[in-house]
């Protein structure tokens, strides 16, 4: 006779385990992240305390722990508590020099209702904070000495014959100027936006790349030179890498100083700027142009041959 078979049935007490899941895993500077929890219990037990661990690739952390009947109500309101705290302390960290910075792990450990409470293993998710670096902002100085801002930046092609007379359309700095050799001031107001946010200064930019690059026109006026026309003569000059304070100057971004320095023959000359800044983190550079228009300020340049 055979004997029966016997199956052992056992409801053998099993931890929780801990899940959840976020609304996206990158995100922009400020923007809201959104915790979804999917814990839950093998044996059907209620999950009553989530401990949630913050833990940015720098090394700092943070820790907070919501309970039922203790500082929230149900999940729903747990989950609306820890997004907010979780959104919030993240824009509060200075972005860092490099991408791998703005890298946070998500950690959550859960307990459940049983008589004798069990706990769950650690589960965890990471976030990427991109940050977006602005371009940066370029205009005329108004320091009354920059060509930019000059209501009629007109001067004189430099010819021997006539160059100790007087300049009628042009002064610089309240003085008369000879024709020829007029001084010019390539001064530019530079900024960038990314320095007056509240990030820090990982993503400001101390320097910025500047270049100059001027297109000549055979017209007798400004007037005649039509937008997006091109020259006969196209000419870039050298980049240089200057703080904020040395383009307001003009004197350290200048191609020359002078209409003599530059060899400018007649014509009208529009004029590009170039202005890239140069981030402290490793987001892609922006450039901004300033380009001199036929009527209204920044004026294109004027030679009178």
């Amino acid at each position: 006779m055979s004997l029966p078979s016997v199956r052992w049935i056992t409801n053998a007490a099993q931890q929780p385990v801990a899940r959840f899941d976020t609304n996206n895993t990158v995100f922009g500077l400020g923007e809201n992240i959104t915790v979804t929890d999917r814990s839950y219990s093998p044996n059907g037990d209620n999950i009553v305390k989530w401990e949630w661990t913050i833990e940015r690739s720098t090394g700092t952390k943070t820790s907070v722990t919501y309970q039922i009947g203790s500082n929230v109500s149900d999940v729903t309101k747990m989950e609306t508590a820890f997004s907010n705290y979780l959104t919030q302390w993240i824009d509060s960290q200075p972005i860092g020099s490099k991408s791998a910075d703005n890298s946070y792990k998500i950690t959550l450990i859960v307990t459940d209702d049983k008589p004798q409470p069990l706990t769950s293993d650690a589960y965890s998710i990471t976030v990427k904070i991109v940050q977006e670096n602005h371009a940066p902002t370029v205009d005329p100085v108004k320091n009354g000495l920059s060509i930019f801002n000059n209501d009629n930046p007109t001067v004189y092609e430099y010819d021997d014959y006539d160059a100790n007379q007087t300049n009628p359309y042009y002064k610089y700095n309240g003085q008369a100027q000879k024709r020829g050799t007029e001084t010019l001031n390539w001064g530019i107001t530079v900024d960038d936006p990314d320095n007056h946010d509240k990030y820090g200064t990982g993503n400001d930019s101390d320097s910025f790349k500047v270049q100059l690059a001027t297109d000549r026109f055979l017209k007798p006026s400004r007037n005649n030179v039509a937008d997006g026309a091109t020259g006969v003569l196209h000419k870039t000059y050298d980049t240089k890498t200057v703080t904020k304070e040395q383009t307001a100057q003009g004197t350290a971004i200048a191609p020359y100083i002078t209409v003599k320095d530059g060899g400018i023959a007649w014509g009208v000359y529009r004029i590009t700027t170039s202005v890239t800044d140069v981030p402290n983190d490793d987001t892609t550079p922006k450039t901004t142009d300033m380009v001199t228009n036929a009527n209204k300020k920044p004026l294109h340049l004027y030679v009178i041959p």
